[in-house]
């Protein structure tokens, strides 16, 4: 499936780079490069906007820090602080 998919993007063979993005979000950088609009792809995946964004940007920075030949940041993991009234 993951050649069918680089076919639509103009690969002809299979990119390395594909192997560096986490599996879950291997469609959503293909469908963002065929240039598909975010509402099909949210609509898609079954998440909002601004999470589809935030996982194609934080793929695409992975792939160009890795050609880059720097080790990708480490994910943010936001934690939210409990405060005792």
């Amino acid at each position: 499936m993951k050649q069918r998919l680089l076919t639509f993007v103009g690969a002809s063979e299979h990119p390395d780079w594909l192997d560096w993005v986490n599996p879950d979000d291997v469609e959503l950088v293909i469908a963002r490069a065929r240039r598909t609009r975010w509402k099909p792809i949210c609509l898609k995946f079954g998440v909002s906007r601004a999470t589809a964004h935030r996982k194609w940007q934080r793929s695409i920075e992975t792939i160009v820090a890795r050609l880059n030949g720097i080790q990708p940041a480490p994910r943010r993991r936001w934690r939210r602080r409990h405060t005792e009234s």
